[in-house]
């Protein structure tokens, strides 16, 4: 009867041990899982910083750096500008547009900008639309979305032609387009 004690309580201790074992495992891995993700969180942030940045042009008069990743630095306002497809844009493609730009060459933080931002890179008698050049291609006017909406169906947008701004039905598309903006990265 001792020896068959003795061999339940050596079970007993095995069954311990190995419980103890198995709780070891789990702590170590779920330690893995933690420098596993922490490394991922690493990468991400060191890829955002290797987004390419070398100047690749300036504008006339230095206040607008262009980058390689066609990110346009505004250094007057610290804003940095990415221009959309140079084709006639409604509201909403304008949005699923910037909620799509890649962040992976682009880096995050892209939104459509305000109705008070739109007006900064408005400069009168600057070039063909009265913006720099570094923003547009000829065309004959110019009208940009903002992100700000009233109701279903309209979007405040900017014209660049004249400098008249106002509520536009989110449905047009005839000369507007789409810029994205973040706040400047160092």
């Amino acid at each position: 009867m001792l020896d068959a004690l003795s061999e339940l309580a050596s079970q007993g201790q095995a069954r311990q041990g190995q419980g103890k074992i198995e709780r070891e495992q789990r702590e170590q891995q779920a330690c893995q899982e933690e420098e596993r993700k922490s490394q991922e969180i690493q990468a991400s942030i060191a890829k955002e910083k290797a987004i390419p940045n070398a100047v690749q042009k300036t504008s006339d008069d230095g206040r607008y750096r262009v980058l390689s990743s066609g990110i346009i630095q505004d250094t007057k306002t610290g804003l940095e500008w990415l221009v959309g497809p140079d084709k006639d844009t409604t509201w909403d493609e304008a949005k699923a547009w910037v909620e799509s730009i890649p962040s992976s060459r682009y880096g995050s933080g892209w939104r459509m900008p305000t109705r008070n931002e739109l007006p900064t890179i408005y400069e009168k008698g600057k070039g063909k639309y009265n913006i720099d050049r570094v923003f547009v291609s000829p065309r004959d006017y110019l009208w940009v979305w903002s992100g700000e909406t009233e109701g279903s169906s309209s979007a405040w947008c900017f014209d660049f032609h004249d400098g008249v701004e106002g509520w536009g039905n989110r449905s047009y598309s005839r000369v507007t387009r789409v810029f994205a903006v973040r706040a400047g990265r160092e």
